[in-house]
């Protein structure tokens, strides 16, 4: 299963960055993914072998002078991803902390014009990536963990946790408030945040020609909901480690 929403996860990820090579945005060349013309990367100084996340550092070394990267989507490319929970988070842990200190490395290329959409746009948004993530993962607990937890205890709490008494006040007008009382606002954005969600995630198989109805309609819901919070809490975690010092080799 974790192979499988990575799987997902490449095929969206990928798509997007074929539309961001339209505006010359695309910030990473994934290692597997990525041929490069051999001049060029001799040019700029070759691979950094002592950098976490080498491909990401060399794209943003050469974004830095001036080449045009670009995503195609007609290929095919195998790739071993990893097939447990703790391979996984050794993974993100280093695609993480890679990202970070390459951004701070970088720091000059954020919201400086001279390298137009790439550094006005794309840099700013995948520096705040990460902590945007871990703060609206945090958010998340409290609005649907904590405040409701609280207050069904509490509920439970002032009729004694009988709750043969939910069963005894079901009624149609208990039925009506409780649709009356739904926060549409929220509820609107739920709706629209889940359609851009299934929209991007059809364009990417179709793109990537992919059959969503044989490979891919049951991964959604959980790529949508469940992966998220393995990303946040891995997040979580590196943005600790780093709080504390903690780096570890390629």
């Amino acid at each position: 299963m974790i192979e499988k929403i990575q799987w997902v996860e490449y095929l969206i990820n990928l798509f997007y960055k074929k539309l961001m090579g339209h505006i010359n945005c695309v910030h990473v060349s994934p290692g597997p993914f990525s041929a490069y013309r051999t001049d060029i990367l001799r040019k700029v100084g070759g691979f950094d072998e002592n950098n976490l996340t080498e491909d990401l550092e060399i794209t943003l070394r050469l974004q830095k002078y001036d080449y045009r990267i670009i995503q195609l989507l007609n290929v095919e490319v195998l790739t071993k991803a990893p097939n447990s929970l703790k391979a996984f988070y050794k993974q993100r842990n280093r695609w993480y902390k890679g990202t970070i200190l390459n951004m701070i490395n970088y720091r000059k290329m954020i919201f400086n014009k001279k390298y137009g959409d790439f550094g006005l746009v794309m840099m700013p948004w995948v520096m705040i990536a990460g902590f945007f993530t871990v703060a609206l993962f945090f958010v998340s607990l409290y609005h649907f963990g904590y405040i409701p937890l609280k207050q069904l205890i509490s509920n439970w709490n002032a009729i004694n946790f009988d709750l043969t008494v939910y069963f005894n006040t079901f009624s149609w007008d208990g039925v009506k408030n409780f649709i009356f009382n739904i926060n549409y606002i929220n509820f609107s954005l739920g709706v629209l945040g889940l359609g851009l969600a299934v929209t991007s995630f059809v364009w990417a198989y179709h793109a990537a020609g992919e059959k969503l109805r044989t490979n891919g309609t049951y991964l959604l819901p959980v790529y949508v909901i469940i992966y998220s919070w393995f990303i946040a809490t891995a997040w979580t975690l590196v943005l600790f480690d780093l709080a504390r010092g903690k780096r570890q080799k390629w």
